[in-house]
């Protein structure tokens, strides 16, 4: 590993609107010292020519190129295999980064020593629309590795900085098999490994939201993913954080899968025997600790969830759809 070097994994997958954006956003870092990895996984509408240009004009940009479709598990997976850096930074080719953000996350890094570090995000849209999300509220830097665990926001590989000799250790790799939410079995394991966890409480990560995007497609008809996150997660973690691996579960089985569910038309009959199998699994889970840091709305719906109160939820759910239309 070359001492300081940044490796920037880039997967690219036709995102030829977005991707001078996102690249440009990386190239334009305050932090120098740093290699930009391109993995094109079969583009069809050009995005592998702006990326042959980029990586024909600056030395420190990379080009790999698939012969056959990997998806974005593949594509991380085969830029984490050509980097070279002390450090792995993963961001998606629709998203940018603010121009300080590697030196901030570098040096809070090497000031703490840390294994993992974290910075905040925000959503933005074409109508140049901003929303900053309250990445970090009730954890900071101070906090205990377990609230760590349990409270962090989304379990996405992007917006953290990782020390590379840390994370090919575990040898955890994103699973291919994974089509959706391929990156919590990774994230969450690696955060059961460390207590070495800085939060930069800034927002650095930009989020673009477009429609086609697989984070925006609500209707879902095949829900067989999560069986494999949670077959795949319970494999990788450590022991001794049951509670907080539990909590994390309710956040996507209880909140998340059933939220889907009720955006993809699934009959009540159906959700309630999800929620069933979940009481079944993890007994007595709405007594968890970490469900009194949940946000009211949230936990409001999770409750409600609990008692089977489906009709409930799908008003809930109707509100808060029309409630951002409206917005």
């Amino acid at each position: 590993m070359v001492d300081g070097l940044v490796s920037i994994i880039v997967p690219i997958y036709n995102v030829k609107p977005y991707l001078k954006r996102c690249i440009d956003s990386l190239i334009s870092q305050t932090y120098s010292n740093m290699e930009i990895i391109m993995i094109d996984d079969c583009s069809t509408d050009g995005s592998k020519t702006i990326a042959e240009q980029y990586s024909s004009t600056y030395p420190f940009c990379k080009l790999l190129s698939h012969k056959q479709n990997k998806g974005l598990a593949g594509s991380r997976n085969s830029g984490v295999k050509k980097a070279e850096g002390e450090w792995l930074f993963f961001v998606d080719s629709d998203d940018w980064i603010r121009a300080d953000t590697l030196k901030l996350l570098v040096s809070n890094a090497k000031k703490y020593n840390s294994d993992i570090v974290m910075c905040g995000y925000c959503y933005a849209w074409d109508n140049n629309e901003i929303k900053i999300i309250d990445s970090f509220k009730g954890i900071s830097s101070e906090s205990s590795q377990k609230d760590k665990i349990a409270l962090v926001p989304q379990p996405s590989a992007t917006r953290r900085l990782y020390r590379s000799d840390f994370f090919l250790e575990k040898d955890f790799d994103f699973p291919e098999d994974i089509k959706r939410g391929e990156d919590f079995p990774l994230t969450i394991p690696l955060l059961t490994y460390t207590s070495k966890i800085t939060i930069v409480n800034e927002p650095l990560y930009f989020y673009y939201q477009r429609k086609g995007s697989i984070s925006n497609m609500n209707k879902i008809d095949d829900f067989s993913f999560y069986d494999k996150i949670i077959k795949v997660t319970n494999e990788r973690v450590n022991k001794g954080f049951e509670k907080e691996i539990e909590y994390r579960y309710i956040l996507e089985l209880i909140y998340s899968k059933t939220l889907l569910m009720i955006k993809s038309k699934y009959k009540n009959s159906e959700i309630k025997s999800h929620l069933t199998a979940f009481d079944k699994e993890y007994n007595g889970w709405i007594y968890n600790p970490y469900l009194k840091k949940c946000n009211r709305m949230k936990l409001f719906f999770i409750k409600n969830a609990y008692k089977k109160n489906i009709n409930i939820l799908k008003v809930l759910v109707f509100a808060w759809d029309r409630r951002r239309l409206i917005k």
